[in-house]
């Protein structure tokens, strides 16, 4: 008896483990897999903002938008300039001073000939990305501008994916100093007072490399250049305008068709006014000749009587 309840105890377990097992595994298959994350090919924005921290530290934020027709979750590529290290990341809805989750890039392969590291990201929560990072190195260095130099930040990207817009602003070393760079420079509102200056770029293609140079100097050095291109263009705006230089060319041709028909006129008249001349000079040589000839008949009458 004994021996037939223990035989039986431990057939019962093992057809209880075998029927756990079974189910476990039917479970397993029966529940749906992750989704595959899509490789979004498109950026809807991309918003890169740089800045001096201290005297040798360079901090740069980045916001990242994909389109709202994006499933999630969809694995997003990006590039960063070599040197700069991710120091904050996450996804997020309106602000990245409030994320939606902590999530983070996986750094790939670094292409040194473009000094640049290529990063992704899988985005679950929100079709928005932030990231800041630093590099312990300053972009801003004296340029040979102006007598004394002017600070001169350099900023390039180069875009992993298409990019409809990308924003570029460089903030300025100090606060009583504004940007220059040409009739391209945009100036953008980063709020509590500050400004960027830097330059927007629409319909990147994937692999495109942009980059932004911006001058930096004080409002009143600023100023002072305004106001000498001012002065210079007052001086000289009127003869440089092309419609003055079409007129002075109309003006000298005209000026010297007449000088050439003034002088084939001069040029016409001249055989008959010498003719007359000639006839005037021979007349009064005979009436000269005619007066000596009685003066000497007068002298020979006047002797023989």
């Amino acid at each position: 008896m004994t021996v037939n309840s223990s035989t039986s105890a431990a057939g019962s377990a093992r057809r209880i483990i075998a029927a756990l097992f079974v189910a476990a595994l039917f479970l397993g298959l029966a529940a749906p897999l992750p989704a595959r994350a899509a490789e979004v090919s498109l950026v809807d924005t991309m918003q890169i903002a740089v800045s001096l921290e201290g005297t040798s530290t360079t901090v740069m934020t980045m916001t990242i938008a994909v389109p709202d027709s994006v499933t999630l979750p969809a694995t997003l590529h990006f590039d960063l300039p070599g040197g700069y290290n991710i120091m904050s990341q996450g996804e997020f809805d309106s602000s990245p001073a409030q994320p939606s989750a902590d999530t983070k890039a996986v750094k790939g392969e670094t292409d040194a000939a473009a000094a640049m590291t290529a990063y992704s990201v899988t985005l679950t929560k929100s079709r928005r990305f932030f990231c800041a990072a630093i590099m312990p190195v300053s972009i801003y260095s004296a340029s040979a501008m102006g007598s004394g130099g002017v600070p001169l930040a350099a900023y390039s990207i180069r875009a992993a994916t298409d990019i409809k817009l990308l924003r570029i602003g460089i903030a300025p070393p100090a606060a009583d100093m504004v940007g220059a760079g040409g009739s391209s420079l945009k100036t953008f509102d980063a709020g509590n007072g500050v400004s960027l200056y830097g330059q927007e770029f629409n319909d990147l293609k994937k692999g495109d490399t942009k980059s932004v140079q911006v001058a930096f100097a004080s409002k009143q050095q600023a100023q002072q250049g305004k106001d000498a291109a001012k002065q210079s263009n007052a001086k000289s705006g009127f003869f440089t305008q092309p419609i003055v230089w079409v007129a002075g060319a109309v003006l000298i041709i005209v000026v010297v068709i007449l000088i050439w028909v003034l002088l084939r006129q001069r040029r016409s008249a001249l055989p008959s006014d010498e003719g007359d001349e000639g006839d005037e000079s021979n007349e009064d040589d005979f009436d000269v000749d005619e007066d000596d000839g009685t003066d000497d008949e007068d002298i020979a009458a006047a002797s023989d009587s």
